[in-house]
């Protein structure tokens, strides 16, 4: 009866083009799993962590749902939206925000404000992009930011260690890392957005990104909130990294 139940209900998703499967059966990770996923990870009870990209708080409130003590250094270049982190977090000292983008070198570039402001970049929005990503990567304004590297930020802000860095910098992701050497040689865990199709243009791909962290001590762990085109063609994913000496790379692999 109980198996009836489950073909009805499976068939009812269907029709309205969603699939239900068991976590356990290992098939995907959601977005919403990656903090949970990188404390776990990062096993410290009270880490210290670098948010770039830091967009609304999403990730900072999510992790601190699961973890009240650990510490942020946010980074978000967009004027308006780092204004709403700093009201947000005005009463809080284990957040700080920075109003700066993240880069390879300290400077100034042109940020690209989109119709989505998840879309920011200081890469540009790809002219193969149609339907609804098209309309959400849109620019309706270019600004001057300013730039920075993750180490100097660091320094400036009284920082000297990190345990966790998360990197959703919407195509810019490997200039930042480039410029946060130090900070990866003392992190446990890295959370890089990677692309596989150039919806962003002079984009790097995933493997430029997996092959500068392979050569920093780091391995892959697990790729998260992969996300497909119309036509199913990969287009990008958060993928999660962690030290290539890690014992838990050295636990038993399994599906319950």
């Amino acid at each position: 009866m109980i198996r009836f139940l489950k073909q009805i209900v499976k068939r009812l998703l269907a029709s309205f083009g969603l699939i239900i499967f068991k976590r356990s059966t290992g098939i995907y990770i959601g977005e919403n799993e990656i903090p949970s996923l990188a404390l776990r990870l990062c096993g410290v009870a009270q880490p210290v962590i670098i948010d770039g990209g830091a967009h609304e708080g999403a990730f900072v409130d999510a992790v601190r749902a699961l973890c009240p003590a650990a510490q942020f250094l946010c980074f978000e270049p967009d004027p308006s939206l780092a204004n709403r982190l700093r009201y947000k977090y005005s009463g809080d000292p284990g957040v700080q925000i920075v109003q700066s983008a993240l880069g390879s070198a300290c400077g100034s570039a042109t940020f690209n404000i989109n119709q989505s402001r998840a879309c920011n970049s200081l890469a540009a929005s790809g002219s193969g992009t149609t339907g609804t990503l098209g309309t959400l990567m849109t620019t309706l304004d270019r600004i001057e930011v300013e730039v920075t590297t993750l180490d100097d930020a660091m320094r400036m802000a009284k920082i000297p260690a990190c345990n966790i860095i998360k990197l959703d910098l919407q195509g810019h992701d490997l200039p930042a890392l480039q410029g946060g050497v130090g900070a990866l040689g003392l992190a446990n865990v890295v959370i890089v957005e990677v692309w596989y199709a150039p919806v962003y243009t002079n984009t790097v791909t995933y493997l430029e990104i997996f092959d500068f962290l392979r050569n920093r001590g780091f391995s892959i762990y697990a790729l998260a909130g992969l996300h497909y085109s119309t036509a199913d063609r990969l287009l990008w994913s958060d993928a999660v990294f962690l030290r290539s000496d890690s014992p838990l790379f050295k636990e038993p692999v399994t599906i319950n």
